[in-house]
């Protein structure tokens, strides 16, 4: 009989980007090399088949799957290996994603945390290298659960998701992910919320048109500043970005925006295999006035075959090879990811209530106009150049007025007993 193995993992940050950061480390800089090159693979596999508002969490998908991918041998580890971008040595793996992870963790002046757990079938021996493994790279800690009562192992797995996710995403199994021949559950939490380095006064926001096609306007909260910010001009996309920080300078937010109104899908293709790095070092601080819109974004994607495609057939079959695990033969189920992003100014307790017929301010001074009014991208990245969200913004959508601003993800797996 194989049994199979669910892996979850939550994701809450920011959109952030920061500048570089040297890494003497070559297992950390090994890791978040791999880590951005599946990002990049990742992001595409999913727009492509998603239309729309979509917000994702590539490293949550990452970190779960290289926490399986410990467990797996043969050709199913061949093909994980090869899909994730992971280096041959496999202690160069866990040193990397051990350090990467504690470095995530100890960030200050923001909250940011990476929490991993495993919940096993009661009776299930898992092999103890891979519990030590997951224990000592990713800090996954194990607890048994009886999955034959599915009503009740969904509400423990939903409420340890809950709990990292700071209640912002309260369910990403539902009883029927369970089962009897679950044999084992992988989750990781990321948790993100932060201040910006330099706050959006809320008495600036107004209503402005928003551009949802060439043919189609809407008004929406849209946030104002003039100041220095990080700005450049990328002409083999045909798009502009800046980059605002958020306090601390640990973790910031890139905005991608096409020249054209309906040119995202063709900026989305062209980022295929470029390196935002390269990318955002084309950037420098100038005089901006920056029109940004409030946004918030939920999406529950299904990644089986986005994960197919890049070629992680195997660990769907149940030829699947997980015997690292397990001696009982395991297959991955299912994939799952629930994300979630909020934008808005930071420190206002509620929107105030702006003049809705403000216009786009028109400056007469040598100031760099960026006005986000038609869909773009929204990146989040650490100082370590770890993409922790891709949110693509087609309508935005209007949010409570809250103190932070805050992204957060959820993804799974299963694994099935057969």
């Amino acid at each position: 009989m194989r049994l199979s193995l669910a892996v979850l993992t939550v994701v809450m940050a920011s959109a952030v980007i920061a500048a570089p950061a040297e890494q003497t480390d070559p297992a950390l800089l090994a890791t978040t090399q791999s880590a951005n090159t599946f990002s990049n693979n990742f992001f595409q596999e999913i727009a492509q088949k998603n239309n729309g508002n979509l917000i994702m969490s590539p490293f949550s998908v990452d970190v779960v799957l290289a926490m399986a991918s410990l467990g797996a041998s043969g050709n199913t580890a061949a093909q994980m290996k090869s899909a994730l971008a992971l280096s041959a040595d496999e202690n160069s793996v866990k040193n990397g994603y051990k350090t990467l992870i504690e470095k995530l963790n100890n960030i200050k002046d923001v909250e940011l945390s990476v929490a991993n757990k495993i919940y096993t079938k009661e009776g299930f021996a898992i092999k103890p290298e891979f519990k030590a493994a997951t224990e000592n790279v990713f800090k996954s800690v194990s607890e048994s659960v009886d999955f034959s009562q599915a009503d009740a192992a969904a509400q423990k797995i939903n409420g340890w998701a809950s709990a990292q996710t700071h209640d912002r995403i309260k369910e990403i199994v539902n009883a029927n992910d369970l089962g009897p021949l679950t044999a084992l559950v992988l989750l990781n939490a990321v948790y993100f919320k932060g201040n910006w380095a330099t706050q959006f006064n809320p008495k600036a926001t107004a209503d402005l048109p928003f551009n949802l096609n060439a043919q189609t306007k809407k008004n929406v909260p849209t946030m104002y500043r003039k100041g220095d910010i990080k700005f450049g001009v990328l002409p083999e996309l045909k798009a502009s970005f800046v980059e605002l920080p958020y306090k601390g300078n640990e973790l910031s937010m890139v905005i991608i925006l096409p020249d054209e109104i309906e040119g995202l899908t063709e900026v989305e293709n062209k980022l295929k295999g470029v390196s935002l790095d390269s990318l955002l070092s084309k950037g420098y601080e100038q005089e901006v006035e920056l029109y940004l819109p409030k946004f918030t974004i939920e999406s529950t994607l299904e990644l089986e075959e986005p994960l197919k495609k890049l070629g992680m057939t195997d660990m769907f079959d149940t030829s699947a090879d997980f015997s690292n695990i397990a001696d009982a033969p395991l297959y991955v189920s299912k994939v799952i990811q629930k994300a979630f992003i909020q934008v808005n100014e930071e420190g206002s307790e509620a929107a105030a209530v702006t003049d809705t017929d403000l216009s786009w301010r028109m400056g007469w001074d040598d100031s760099e106009r960026f006005a986000v009014n038609r869909p773009f991208l929204a990146i989040v990245k650490s100082k370590d150049n770890v993409v922790l969200f891709n949110a693509r913004i087609s309508n935005p959508l209007e949010v409570p007025a809250k103190k932070k601003i805050v992204a957060r993800a959820l993804a799974s797996i299963f694994f099935p007993d057969i």
